[in-house]
């Protein structure tokens, strides 16, 4: 099953089959509510038990504080479920993205983080 989400600014995927979700774009969006449907997505992923959820950034251009929030509640929920394998591709260059995920990884280490 194949989900996505597009607006004029980003895209996001998700492929339940390979337990991969992709961004794309610049995600700024309002609010934590507006990023419901892409938490919805993360979500959906987590409930297949899938051994490996594989998060991709490395397209995505800017992601603000809300979607950060959205993005480390997830990784917390997976953190304690404790039972699939989560990575998340990420590129060293894209200064927010090595900040973000050095950061996060530091708090949550149950993830792999892969930062090219």
């Amino acid at each position: 099953m194949f989900r996505k989400i597009r607006a004029e600014d980003y895209r996001v995927e998700s492929n339940v089959f390979t337990g991969t979700i992709t961004f794309q774009g610049k995600l700024q969006l309002q609010d934590s509510k507006a990023y419901m449907p892409i938490l919805e997505m993360l979500n959906e992923l987590a409930e297949k038990d899938l051994p490996k959820i594989t998060i991709d950034l490395r397209a995505l251009e800017l992601l603000n504080s809300s979607g950060i929030n959205t993005l480390s509640k997830f990784l917390m929920q997976m953190e304690r479920k404790n039972q699939t394998h989560v990575i998340v591709h990420g590129l060293r260059e894209v200064t927010w993205q090595d900040r973000m995920l050095t950061n996060i990884k530091r708090v949550l280490p149950g993830f792999q983080l892969s930062l090219q």
